[in-house]
């Protein structure tokens, strides 16, 4: 089932949607075949909802959406914990309500997600897409300029010149290159301090005890190099508290420190 899942990244990666949808309806088939509800290993929910809401399934997008967000309380992993808000925006965009998407982006703790930097950086370019469609360019430049700042530093060049593709449809001229908003500051130190202790106790996630390396980032980038930066996906540490998580609002102003 996970080559199934590995094929559908592949296939997202290099821009074709329907054939990454059909990989992820056969293993999903083919998991309810077995009575499996939760193919541990799998992380396809985020961007199969991007894929079923570009293709205008949203039907298809909020049953993905549901199951995500099942797994993720029944078995809490952090790497649900970060995707989830951005899969909620992506179907709130796709039903028109831009403005809720935003709001439920709010929800990400942009601390938690520095752990994760490839799905920080995807979803920084979603806020920014989604703040320039509301036409709020300084904040979707930030965004954006965010993105750019942490694809760089995993080294996913498709995924810089789509963050920066989406800087320049902004239409604002960009900042020198030696300033940063308080913002971008935060969050190039909380990428570049890496993987954290979480403070205090709390009930603790479980996470799978193979910690390799995900296999969507080894296969897919051979066919495309979107998917480089999905080699920082399992820099997972063990001891996350889902009760220690206190949601730190990607647009934060407050201290990194």
């Amino acid at each position: 089932m996970l080559c199934l899942s590995t094929l559908a990244f592949v296939e997202f990666a290099a821009g074709d949607l329907k054939a990454s949808n059909g990989a992820l309806a056969r293993m999903q088939a083919h998991a309810e075949s077995l009575g499996a509800r939760d193919v541990v290993h799998d992380r396809s929910e985020p961007f199969h909802i991007e894929s079923l809401v570009a293709l205008g399934e949203l039907d298809r997008a909020r049953e993905v959406l549901a199951r995500l967000d099942e797994r993720g309380r029944v078995l809490p992993r952090l790497w649900i914990w970060v995707t989830l808000p951005r899969a909620r925006a992506l179907v709130l965009a796709g039903e028109g309500d831009v403005p809720a998407a935003l709001h439920a982006l709010d929800d990400v703790d942009v601390e938690l997600a520095s752990r994760l930097p490839f799905e920080l950086g995807w979803t920084l370019l979603l806020k920014g897409r989604l703040l320039r469609r509301t036409r709020q360019k300084r904040a979707a430049a930030d965004a954006l300029t965010q993105a750019v700042a942490v694809f760089e530093g995993l080294g996913a060049p498709a995924w810089i010149d789509q963050a920066r593709g989406e800087l320049q449809r902004v239409g604002l001229r960009p900042p020198a290159p030696d300033k940063f908003t308080e913002s971008e500051r935060c969050v190039a130190e909380l990428v570049a301090k890496g993987p954290h202790q979480p403070r205090g106790g709390g009930t603790a996630v479980h996470e799978p005890e193979d910690r390799r390396g995900d296999p969507r980032a080894d296969l897919s980038q051979a066919r495309h190099p979107l998917a480089r930066g999905a080699r920082s996906t399992d820099r997972e540490q063990p001891g996350w508290s889902r009760t220690n998580a206190g949601k730190r609002p990607i647009t934060s102003r407050r201290p990194c420190g």
